[in-house]
């Protein structure tokens, strides 16, 4: 059984993958993942950032520290063509978790994307273990890449 409560540990480096699995189930942030590119530019041709599999509200897209754009919708990728130089680019993607883990719902079971005021009116007789929280999985779970068509 696991004890009860939570501890607060110093922060470490996070690699791809759930923030759950990195100890911080509750947290509803942005967490950044950065990569350097070292790109050949061709005339005409688009350069294009796609975050790979990954769960989260958003994601922002910073590249050689200059916002590019948000990543919150299909096709799930973004257009930095105007923003890469030859040589080396530092690519940032910010994903953004949700309020979700932080005030709860924890103790429900059925999903849903949102919840309304009523939804904290329902909560168990006995407040149940943490290893039962439901709580939704955020994170970069693969590296992002970055993708060069040619313009015919």
């Amino acid at each position: 059984p696991l004890p009860a409560g939570f501890e607060i540990t110093a922060e470490t480096p996070l690699a791809p993958g759930s923030w759950q699995e990195a100890g911080m189930p509750f947290y509803s942030g942005k967490v950044a993942y950065t990569q350097h590119f070292d790109l050949t530019k061709a005339p005409g041709a688009r350069y294009v950032v796609k975050p790979g599999k990954w769960k989260g509200m958003a994601a922002e897209v910073k590249v050689n520290g200059t916002i590019a754009g948000t990543i919150a919708w299909q096709p799930y990728k973004l257009d930095i063509t105007s923003l890469v130089k030859e040589g080396d680019n530092e690519i940032v993607v910010e994903v953004t978790g949700s309020l979700k883990n932080t005030f709860g719902l924890f103790y429900r079971k059925e999903p849903s994307w949102i919840y309304g005021p009523t939804a904290w009116n329902h909560a168990p007789e006995h407040t149940p273990p943490p290893s039962e929280y439901v709580i939704p999985h955020y994170g970069l779970y693969e590296p992002f890449c970055v993708y060069r068509s040619e313009v015919k």
